[in-house]
């Protein structure tokens, strides 16, 4: 499924991989879930009007996520951020500038090639940031890594840093 240089695009319920090419926006079209079972592909950047679950998403361009994020797989953004106002859940983050998660992030691994900021707690097995990591919650992460500084403002139970 493939949608082109439109504004707004409804998606419900979607049992195959969909290309979103220079769309503004994707939208829900029942409740407030988008969910793919495939990969969701992104050319050009995307505001996401409500939560997203997915099977994987592979993206360049700036996207961001209105509800929470949920991947299955992992989620990879060439170029550009991935802004989250809700919680992440996703197996491997994979992103070349920011990683800002408004709420709770668990995955495996998130590497961001600028900063990664999380609001809240962050369950994980490695965070790293170019630049910097900052959790304002609890962190719970076998390893952090940060070209600069690493700061958390709640609880720590970290391995290494």
């Amino acid at each position: 499924m493939k949608f082109q240089k439109q504004e707004d695009v409804q998606l419900g319920t979607v049992d195959e991989n969909v290309e979103i090419v220079d769309c503004r926006a994707i939208i829900p079209s029942e409740g407030d879930t988008i969910s793919i079972s495939g990969t969701l592909k992104v050319k050009g950047d995307l505001e996401i009007r409500g939560s997203l679950h997915v099977y994987a998403i592979d993206a360049k361009g700036m996207i961001s996520i209105e509800g929470n994020l949920s991947s299955e797989d992992g989620v990879r953004v060439k170029k550009n951020s991935l802004e989250v106002e809700g919680n992440v859940q996703a197996r491997d983050l994979d992103i070349d500038k920011t990683l800002l998660v408004g709420g709770n992030l668990e995955c495996e691994t998130a590497r961001a090639g600028s900063s990664v900021k999380v609001g809240k707690d962050a369950r994980a097995t490695k965070i790293s940031g170019g630049g910097s990591v900052k959790i304002a919650g609890d962190a719970h992460v076998d390893r952090i890594s940060a070209g600069g500084s690493v700061k958390i403002e709640g609880d720590s139970r970290v391995d290494d840093i």
